[in-house]
């Protein structure tokens, strides 16, 4: 058996993430020509898998993760004075990326650990850019 790279080994089989997911709760909602909606728990979090979709076939990613918050009354300020509200966010990945490494990328942002909105805080600055000479 030859082995490359696990950054150059092509794609992979999508049942490894689609079975991911169902395994952690999500539903699952296939459509007639092959396309797969993933849906988490709590309905905010879905992963797309979209080999057949016309975004995908004018050279758009085969993958989409999106996150659109619930809606939700304005959260009251924490102790730092921000209302730390959800934001919308969209993960895109191509038809060469491998599922092993969209699948890592699943694995730690739907694990049960909760992250602490100021993380930041814990963390250095990144270092500015040095100056010309």
């Amino acid at each position: 058996m030859t082995t490359t790279s696990r950054w150059s080994a092509g794609p992979g089989a999508p049942g490894l993430l689609l079975d991911l997911l169902t395994a952690e709760g999500w539903t699952a909602e296939p459509d007639t020509y092959g396309n797969t909606t993933c849906t988490g728990p709590d309905g905010t979090l879905t992963i797309a898998f979209g080999p057949e979709t016309p975004a995908y076939h004018r050279g758009g990613p085969l993958w989409t993760a999106t996150h659109t918050p619930a809606a939700q009354p304005d959260p009251a300020p924490c102790d730092c004075g921000t209302s730390h509200r959800a934001r919308c966010w969209t993960a895109t990945f191509g038809d060469e990326v491998p599922v092993e490494a969209i699948a890592a990328f699943l694995t730690d942002l739907i694990g049960p650990e909760p992250l602490d909105p100021h993380r930041e805080d814990h963390y250095p600055a990144a270092p500015s850019e040095p100056t010309a000479k």
